[in-house]
């Protein structure tokens, strides 16, 4: 699908299908070691909500498992109540264990040209936030693996969405109290940003390729422009009378009276 994309053969609407670029992003990434692709990109995550020191503190060498587009609706035992998470479906679930055994479940949330599928609602009880329901789910799923949650919204934006983020942080706090709420964003302009563009990796090449026809990419350099002949030229204006008056001045003749 890439060399079909880096040449033109797919419809702009295909393009712009932020699944297609998930799938080649991320499709890509499995098959090259974490060290080399999946950390370094996700690595560049900006922490909003939380932090990303999982991500950080992570042992070489690392092994991901990437589940694509799952299905999730967990529960969870709080205050010994059973309660339901929402059903959510991530892009990408992507559980990462290290070389000490520590284990990081991520869970990227990928938009291209949208934003969130759903914002927060008055239901004082059940989430609808897209994210909310999202860490709902990955917070649940992570207590029973025994893993740290990351939650990465990952965007084309070029600064972070923060009030995207921050309304579906106030939504999970005000109703999931006894939780934290924790999120990290990612844009898909920092493909290029991680690795570097003379790396001899052809997969990592395709990727900074991909970025560069969607213009996924930021502007970091200014083009070179070769100086010019010296022109020589001046600035000059002939002295130019204005007749305001077009007849001769009327002559008043006028007093104060108090």
């Amino acid at each position: 699908m890439i060399p079909a994309l880096l040449h033109g053969k797919l419809s702009r609407e295909q393009e712009n299908m932020e699944d297609i670029l998930t799938s080649n992003v991320f499709g890509v990434l499995r098959y090259i070691r974490p060290e080399d692709g999946l950390l370094p990109f996700l690595r560049e995550s900006e922490a909003i909500y939380g932090d990303i020191a999982p991500l950080l503190e992570l042992k070489s060498p690392c092994q991901a498992d990437y589940e694509f587009w799952p299905q999730l609706k967990e529960s969870s035992a709080v205050g010994g109540q059973i309660y339901e998470c929402p059903s959510c479906e991530p892009d990408v679930l992507i559980r990462i264990t290290d070389s000490t055994g520590t284990k990081v479940n991520v869970l990227v949330e990928a938009k291209l040209s949208s934003g969130k599928s759903s914002r927060p609602s008055d239901d004082p009880d059940r989430l609808h936030d897209q994210l909310a329901r999202e860490w709902d789910n990955l917070l649940c799923q992570s207590e029973k693996l025994g893993a740290e949650p990351v939650l990465i919204y990952l965007t084309a934006d070029f600064s972070a969405p923060i009030e995207q983020v921050d309304e579906s942080g106030k939504e999970y706090l005000r109703k999931r109290h006894q939780h934290r709420f924790a999120c990290a964003w990612l844009s898909w302009r920092k493909i290029p940003v991680a690795f570097q563009e003379n790396s001899e990796n052809a997969l990592i090449q395709d990727l900074i390729q991909l970025c560069n026809r969607m213009n996924l990419r930021y502007f970091y350099r200014t083009t070179h422009f070769e100086r010019s002949a010296q022109i020589q030229w001046q600035f000059t204006m002939d002295e130019i009378e204005f007749n305001w008056l077009s007849e001769q001045p009327l002559r008043l003749t006028w007093r104060y009276e108090k």
